[in-house]
């Protein structure tokens, strides 16, 4: 795939593909598909089983989850996402139902990943597939951090007991099935 001159820009420049060479970034190009959603266009559907990475190339999307309290249900916004962000990283490399939805807030170009398509490259031991392992780890691993200070400081916010307690329950459920 040759891909146009502002699709270029954005791999060079977005995280996802930091440390690439032209030649990796055209191996990854070669394999993605171009999108355009609409505003208000949903993306992704929470539950859904997909193995697909995206990036936002132009426009803005939000990933958001369906909550229901006290017999209403709204839409919690998690994130917003800018050009050069990704998002989906989570069922692409884990095979998983899809834990939010992701919907374009604004017409928005999107590039997609399918994990099948990239499978062949690790097959290969690809360099492009291995850096792009490598910075979605560095991704996850940030928001990792920055969940991990928001939830401290929720849990110190008002020092009541109660707190400590659901922080206990939470980090309990949380490494139970990890072995760390």
């Amino acid at each position: 795939m040759n891909l146009p001159a502002s699709i270029e820009r954005c791999l060079a420049e977005a995280p996802l593909f930091a440390g690439l060479t032209p030649a990796e970034r055209a191996e990854l190009g070669a394999i993605a598909k171009v999108r355009n959603c609409d505003a208000g266009e949903t993306i992704v559907r929470e539950g859904e089983i997909t193995a697909t990475l995206w990036l936002v190339l132009a426009g803005q999307c939000e990933v958001f989850r369906r909550v229901t309290a006290a017999g209403r249900t709204s839409d919690v916004v998690l994130a917003t996402l800018d050009p050069f962000e990704n998002f989906g990283e989570m069922a692409f490399f884990h095979p998983g139902p899809r834990a939010a939805h992701v919907r374009a807030v604004t017409a928005s170009e999107l590039l997609q990943f399918e994990r099948a398509d990239i499978e062949p490259l690790v097959a290969a031991r690809s360099s492009a597939a291995q850096k792009l392992a490598l910075n979605t780890i560095g991704i996850l691993a940030e928001r990792l951090r920055r969940m991990d200070s928001w939830v401290a400081e929720l849990v110190a916010q008002d020092g009541r007991p109660s707190h400590v307690d659901e922080w206990d329950a939470f980090r309990e459920k949380l490494f139970q099935t990890w072995t760390l």
